[in-house]
């Protein structure tokens, strides 16, 4: 069964460019808020349906605790800029865990997204209990598909026609990695 505990012990990690650090409550700042609040950044996200606070920023990050999830927060390597946020839901009785990002506006495109993404991939791949790491998007998120597929990820299913994005139904596609 997956240990979170574990899993949170090896954190901060360093990969490339970037660190990867627990999400401390300090990181809810305007910058934060303001990317969540973003409907051009969100498009894809179904947070574009709801307004963030600071209030709703902390219930979200107090939900973390005491659980089997891990709220990441993704950083320059000097830990001068934060980039962006990162999640982990377990599932230990399934050995499971399946994965988020979000990466901030001025920084999407520049592979920081991918660097996360795999080092999280690596992270849970070498944890003995996590024998299936998941993730998903939009059909229409090609950023996040490729980032899956450059990353080892193999499409794990389909749920036809489930969004609406500017009220156009897209595809939810599910991705998977097997240890």
């Amino acid at each position: 069964m997956i240990e979170v505990t574990e899993i949170i012990r090896l954190f901060p990690i360093i990969a490339g460019e970037i660190k990867l650090r627990l999400f401390c409550k300090d990181d809810i700042s305007e910058c934060y808020i303001s990317w969540l609040n973003d409907s051009e950044l969100m498009i894809y996200s179904n947070q574009r349906f709801r307004v963030h606070t600071i209030a709703t920023c902390l219930e979200y990050f107090h939900s973390f605790e005491s659980s089997n999830s891990i709220f990441i927060t993704v950083l320059t390597k000097d830990g001068g800029h934060v980039l962006g946020t990162m999640t982990i839901h377990c599932i230990p009785e399934h050995e499971t865990a399946d994965v988020g990002i979000l990466i901030g506006k001025k920084y999407c495109g520049k592979g920081f997204g991918k660097i996360a993404w795999r080092a999280v991939l690596e992270l849970l791949s070498n944890d003995a209990c996590v024998r299936k790491v998941t993730g998903g998007t939009l059909s229409c998120n090609f950023g996040m598909i490729k980032i899956m597929k450059d990353t080892g990820m193999q499409e794990d299913g389909v749920r036809r026609a489930q969004e609406l994005v500017d009220g156009q139904a897209y595809d939810l596609l599910h991705f998977s990695k097997f240890k």
